[in-house]
């Protein structure tokens, strides 16, 4: 009986050394995580979770907070994604999201950038149509109080065209076009000249049609 009582006591402290290691190992790998170090954080964190990932970045990088099912997991991020502007604080810099109704893109927390189509830009809101005496700029989506004409790029000079059926002519003309891009407003520049010609020379052709 005694050597039993003897032996339960031994596997007793036995479980309880190895329950302090177990906890000891586990401490360790948990301060390992916190201080950045195990597992590898990804690029730009200064500490990170393996549940929780980035838990603090590099001065220069926002923190990105971004959901995984029932997690909330972090991510250094140079520049904030669309949907979400920076806020440089003293000791971290951060994503918060925009709460502009309609917003796709925002400076601030109530100053948008661009709004989804097919909303206009007004003042840092998104709204359907300019009010009177504004302007709508297509190309940035935004009302203005005034627009000017915005042209496109050139297309590639035409072929070289003869000006005369005479077999002896070898004087040509190309021209070459561009795009409104937008149109001007009443009170805005008008756009400049759309075509463009230029003379060219032709192959010498000759009079038995040769």
């Amino acid at each position: 009986m005694t050597n039993m009582l003897w032996l339960s006591a031994v596997l007793y402290q036995l479980i309880v050394y190895e329950c302090l290691v177990r906890t000891v190992r586990a401490g360790a790998r948990v301060k390992r995580t916190i201080i950045g170090r195990y597992p590898v954080c990804p690029r730009g964190c200064t500490a990170c979770s393996p549940i929780n990932g980035c838990v603090s970045c590099e001065p220069h990088l926002f923190m990105f907070l971004h959901r995984e099912n029932m997690r909330e997991v972090g991510l250094c991020t140079p520049s904030c994604p669309i949907g979400f502007y920076g806020v440089r604080h003293q000791y971290f810099n951060k994503c918060y999201r925009c709460h502009i109704e309609h917003c796709y893109s925002c400076f601030s927390r109530q100053y948008c950038t661009l709004c989804e189509e097919p909303y206009l830009v007004n003042e840092g809101r998104c709204i359907e149509h300019c009010p009177p005496g504004q302007f709508y700029a297509n190309f940035t989506r935004e009302c203005k109080d005034r627009v000017d004409c915005l042209p496109g790029a050139w297309s590639p000079w035409s072929e070289c065209s003869r000006l005369s059926q005479n077999c002896h002519n070898r004087r040509g003309r190309q021209i070459r076009t561009r795009p409104v891009l937008q149109d001007a407003s009443p009170n805005g520049n008008p756009c400049p000249d759309m075509i463009e010609t230029q003379p060219c020379r032709l192959p010498l052709r000759h009079c038995d049609g040769t």
